[in-house]
């Protein structure tokens, strides 16, 4: 089941999002962390 498309280039669905989205956001935490150090 796709929940989201961007530019038709893109599709998610939840299962792929809610494994992703915990990566990436560690990610974002880091670099923000390391920026700010």
């Amino acid at each position: 089941e796709i929940m989201g498309a961007t530019c038709n280039k893109l599709m998610l669905s939840y299962s792929a999002y809610r494994n992703i989205f915990p990566i990436w956001a560690l990610g974002k935490y880091r670099s923000c962390m390391l920026l700010s150090s």
